[in-house]
């Protein structure tokens, strides 16, 4: 699991905090940074909504993370259901009508099917909750030295 540093803006009352982190990856290297509408004054920052488990408050340094295997599982329904949608949408308006326009509409309507579908599974309320990082520790800067606290959420065997 990839776990990324932030530091808490403000609190939500429904358990969540606003976290100011780091652009890293293929995100932290774009060359599109200056258009993207995640970034934060145009810079290589992005403000995310977490779980706060551990009861960060603002100005505490944190580290949070969202689990490889539920990344994955929302990248593989991202990209292949559009996918799937362009095949199931062309080989049923090829069978059907057998002529080259239908079977380009019904790829097209295969594609916007896909989406469709994509984003009514993205808005369900578990997949919202599923998707959301959670913060796993706290950095915090006392006088006399950094302490690290962690958080004792237990995910289970294969988290």
């Amino acid at each position: 699991m990839d776990k990324h540093v932030g530091r808490v803006q403000r609190i939500d009352n429904d358990h969540h905090a606003w976290v100011l982190a780091e652009r890293t990856g293929a995100c932290g290297g774009c060359s599109q940074h200056h258009g993207c509408c995640a970034m934060v004054d145009g810079q290589h920052r992005m403000l995310l909504k977490v779980k706060n488990v551990p009861d960060a408050q603002p100005g505490d340094q944190v580290v949070f993370r969202l689990h490889e295997r539920i990344r994955l599982k929302w990248m593989l329904i991202l990209y292949a259901t559009p996918v799937l949608g362009i095949l199931i949408g062309a080989i049923t308006a090829a069978i059907i009508w057998n002529t080259e326009g239908m079977t380009v509409a019904g790829t097209l309507i295969g594609l916007i099917l896909g989406f469709g579908v994509v984003k009514l599974l993205a808005g369900r309320t578990h997949a919202v909750k599923e998707m959301t990082p959670e913060i796993v520790g706290i950095q915090r800067n006392d006088a006399a030295h950094q302490r690290i606290i962690t958080s004792t959420v237990s995910h289970g065997c294969c988290a």
